[in-house]
């Protein structure tokens, strides 16, 4: 589809017979509401020479072509092509059946066609009959969707063969998605005579490779081409040839630029204050010349008329001033770039020490007492450290020093933001606006501190006026689908993440918390779609593979599920509730020991997990171990969890204290008030075992 000009992804295009139009119509917009994006020639790209080209740039740009097949399409020679572009550059391809094809008929009709003249320049002296038979031949071989009617005649609703088509798109919609793209992109460094200038670079290089090493691995259809192969193969040889040299420049000044300590954009911060204090200087010498030449002017006017010597020496004084002051105003420049210089070569040589760090950085600031930024700085590197105290204390320090200094209330901000305390987070948020009213982030940032607060209405607001200043800012949207989710708008929530997305291809966190939205309206497949997007990444995020795993357990594939859950711990073996979803998995296979020791090992991390105490007491029940089990459902009741007076009843019962079961029972219905209709016939039995016990 067209946005403002150029061509961006969409998931499926449609290629349809205009006799077909209300069907595509229909189809079009039961995808829009699923969130599934559609490129369709609704006839507003006029029939010239650039027309083929935009029909031929929307089939690669599409993860899926869809060939409405009726026998108005099969005799179409647009339609024709179309498909036969789609086969011979390795989409995906889903025919959907709306009438029951007459292949015979269809090649008549091809063969009798009398072109126009667009038509004659894209055939090219092709054989239209020809490319028909390979592409019946092709798609013979592929799963159609019928719709309308079955291949028997009978009669089928739209919302079920839609549902179908739905399910079939989204199956490995990440890896179609990432197809599509890297193949453009192949074709368009190959067009180019394959200048290094297109090929793939850093994180979108590493993402390629994971993708198809991926893809290779699963079998994956539609299978990588030669094209996507070779493209992926030259980009990775190109950026280990580059000259090392340089590449080790561009490393140090990326590091000198980034200061969250996340190493380092002090460099980015104290350059940025060395350069507005040079820019004074200047200014103040601009004026020092001005003077300067007025003092000349001034200076002949008192030798040709002494009435004038007095006010000459005044102008000259002050020319002899404003010159002290620019220059006061470049050495001030020159001690900032100094400062900047020092800070910097701290970063750079202990990055990776953070103690040593501090320690540099603390040397630095009795070398420079009076510089707020040198407080700012210790500040950040605490704060990377989580210590949040001496990082509050730092930059506390930084505003008695600077006032006007917004950066330092941010942080202090952060700070706060992070140990709790929202209240004192949004006053220096609001600090820092007050000195600096265009800078969305702290607009953004004091809305998320609003939001932990709940109060919803000002965290909009504040989302809204980010996003307000700059539109393209990516973090803003997701921290607005968080309000939108959190409050159970899971739609709006949707198309929050689906813009940060737009904004910002590798914001993690935006397909991450999209996928979680997709779990919570039941969408599992789609989930799972875009948590492979955010492996692929962030290889390396715990957290992904755990709720990838919960998605694939929905879908009953608890295989995978497991393997998730295996792989999360893999990587943070302090990863608690990676344990409870591997153990809940397992109990639902009925593998109780195994669900134990996984249940074990998260209390182990935290020993006040209450639902844990309950479910690892119902596997210890249901392998007898009752003693066990009465003390985990023990464990949960003191901690508040009102369950466990079930769990532990059912205990008891496996035990045949009957008695001792309804009391528990009897307990839980008095507190909640209602009673599980699950559990009514353990209830039953239990007091007719206890009145023939009696």
């Amino acid at each position: 589809m067209m946005v403002g000009g150029r061509f961006v992804m969409s998931d499926v295009f449609i290629s349809y017979s205009r006799h077909n139009i209300q069907f595509a119509e229909q189809l079009f917009n039961a995808l829009k509401t699923r969130h599934i994006s559609a490129w369709v020639d609704w006839q507003d790209i006029p029939r010239s020479a650039g027309w083929w080209d935009e029909i031929t740039r929307g089939i690669d740009n599409a993860s899926t072509f869809l060939f409405l097949m009726s026998n108005a399409s099969l005799a179409s020679p647009v339609c024709t092509l179309e498909l036969n572009h789609a086969i011979e550059n390795g989409k995906r391809i889903l025919p959907v059946v709306i009438e029951s094809p007459q292949f015979d008929m269809a090649i008549d009709k091809l063969r009798d066609l009398e072109p126009d003249d667009v038509l004659t320049t894209i055939i090219n002296q092709r054989d239209i009959v020809g490319l028909s038979r390979h592409n019946h031949a092709t798609i013979g071989h592929i799963n159609w969707i019928f719709f309308n009617k079955n291949p028997q005649g009978v009669e089928l609703p739209f919302e079920r063969s839609f549902d179908e088509l739905l399910a079939t798109i989204q199956t490995d919609l990440e890896h179609n998605r990432r197809h599509a793209r890297l193949l453009v992109l192949a074709r368009e460094w190959d067009s180019n005579q394959r200048d290094d200038d297109f090929l793939l670079i850093g994180d979108e290089l590493i993402i390629a490779e994971n993708w198809l090493r991926d893809a290779q691995a699963r079998q994956k259809e539609p299978i990588p081409t030669d094209l996507h192969i070779e493209f992926i193969d030259i980009s990775r040889q190109t950026e280990d040839a580059r000259d090392k040299r340089l590449r080790a420049i561009r490393r140090t000044g990326l590091i000198a630029t980034i200061i969250a300590l996340v190493a380092s954009m002090v460099a980015v911060g104290g350059i940025i204050i060395a350069n507005r204090a040079s820019a004074t200087a200047n200014e103040a010498q601009r004026l020092a010349d001005i003077s300067q030449i007025r003092a000349d002017q001034a200076q002949l006017q008192a030798d040709s008329a002494n009435h004038q010597v007095a006010t000459a020496t005044v102008v000259i004084a002050t020319s002899v001033a404003m010159q002290q002051i620019a220059q006061s105003e470049r050495d001030q420049a020159q001690r900032r770039s100094e400062i900047v210089s020092a800070f910097a070569a701290a970063i750079l040589n202990t990055q990776s020490n953070p103690q040593q760090l501090i320690a540099h950085l603390t040397r630095l600031i009795n070398q420079y007492p009076q510089e707020a930024m040198a407080y700012h700085v210790r500040g950040l590197a605490y704060y990377h450290q989580a210590a949040y105290p001496q990082a509050i204390a730092d930059y506390e320090q930084a505003i008695r020093i600077d006032p006007r200094f917004n950066e330092a209330y941010f942080s202090r901000a952060n700070a706060y933001f992070d140990l709790g305390n929202y209240i004192q987070a949004i006053a220096d948020y609001t600090q820092s606006i007050v000195l600096s009213p265009s800078d969305a982030v702290a607009y953004s940032n004091r809305g998320n501190a609003y939001m932990q607060m709940g109060d919803m209405a000002n965290a909009q607001a504040d989302y809204e006026r980010a996003i307000a200043i700059n539109p393209t800012y990516a973090p803003v949207y997701v921290n607005r689908g968080n309000l939108y989710f959190n409050i159970g708008e899971f739609d709006l929530a949707l198309n929050d993440y689906t813009s940060a997305i737009g904004y910002d291809p590798l914001l993690v966190v935006a397909y991450i918390n999209r996928g979680n939205t997709f779990y919570a309206k039941g969408i599992y497949a789609e989930a799972i779609a875009d948590y492979d997007e955010a492996i692929l990444l962030d290889a390396d995020n715990a957290l992904v593979y755990s709720n990838r795993g919960l998605a694939y357990r929905q879908l009953g594939d608890t295989a995978q599920a497991i393997a998730n859950y295996n792989y999360a711990i893999q990587l943070n073996p302090q990863f608690t509730d990676a344990y409870i979803n591997r153990a809940f998995t397992y109990f639902t296979l009925r593998d109780y020991p195994r669900a134990i020791i996984d249940y074990s090992r998260a209390l182990e991390l935290d020993p006040d997990l209450s639902d844990v105490y309950y479910n690892r007491g119902l596997a210890y029940a249901f392998t007898n171990q009752i003693n066990l089990a009465l003390s985990d459902f023990d464990q949960s009741i003191a901690r508040g969890y009102t369950q466990a007076y079930l769990g532990r009843g059912l205990a008891y019962y496996i035990h045949a204290d009957y008695q001792a079961a309804l009391d528990d029972w009897a307990q839980y219905e008095a507190v909640t008030g209602m009673f599980p209709s699950n559990f009514e016939s353990f209830r039953t039995d239990a007091h007719i075992q206890a009145q023939v016990g009696d």
